[in-house]
């Protein structure tokens, strides 16, 4: 039984990355495929669609909230969409005016919490990995300016990170793809790590 001529496989859903097994140079699949890396949805397309989608649910202030929703993701489709959501199912319950975002943050990293710990405990297992993950999540300066070259291979590591999707590197200073995983590191792990450093 041979291959049909056009023969489309959808590879969806975010938490379980399905689509690793296949970007592997071993995989028998990876000639088949097609491998496309989503970026990020610029302004002038996701905020009127935004502001329309919260229009339809009434939402007081949308103009404002939906620039607050898209300077958080900085146009991620998922995290966009997934904000949205969340604006629309919480409405009724969201703080004042400038305590929404942060409210809808918390709501958010509820319902991927799951997922956020699965990642980190993965990436965390490499200490190269960690290290720079946590650079990346800071933004402080540049990574090699920033960490020790001779004690991580920075580049390797970036290199690994990018293929599976956790930072870009295609502009001057690598940064993390995933805003909510940034927000979450920030929260949880440099926060702590700061806590216990000053002890």
């Amino acid at each position: 039984m041979g291959i049909p001529l056009f023969c489309w496989r959808c590879l969806t859903g975010k938490k379980q990355r399905p689509i690793l097994p296949y970007s592997s140079i071993s995989s028998p699949f990876l000639r088949f495929a097609r491998i496309i890396k989503l970026g990020n949805i610029a302004d002038e397309y996701f905020i009127p669609y935004l502001e329309s989608s919260l229009n339809e649910a009434n939402i007081a202030e949308l103009d404002k909230l939906a620039r607050e929703i898209f300077n958080f993701t900085n146009g991620h489709p998922y995290y966009t969409q997934l904000l949205a959501q969340q604006t629309v199912i919480h409405h009724g319950k969201l703080k004042p005016d400038n305590q929404r975002i942060s409210h809808l943050l918390e709501e958010t990293l509820y319902v991927e919490k799951d997922y956020l710990e699965r990642l980190w405990e993965n990436i965390s297992g490499n200490r190269q990995q960690k290290v720079v993950m946590l650079a990346l999540a800071e933004e402080k300066g540049t990574l090699y300016t920033t960490l020790d070259n001779n004690k991580i291979n920075i580049s390797r590591t970036l290199k690994y990170l990018s293929d599976a999707g956790h930072n870009t590197m295609n502009a001057s200073q690598p940064r993390l793809i995933d805003p909510l995983l940034r927000y979450w590191i920030r929260k949880n792990i440099l926060k702590n790590d700061e806590k216990k450093s000053g002890e």
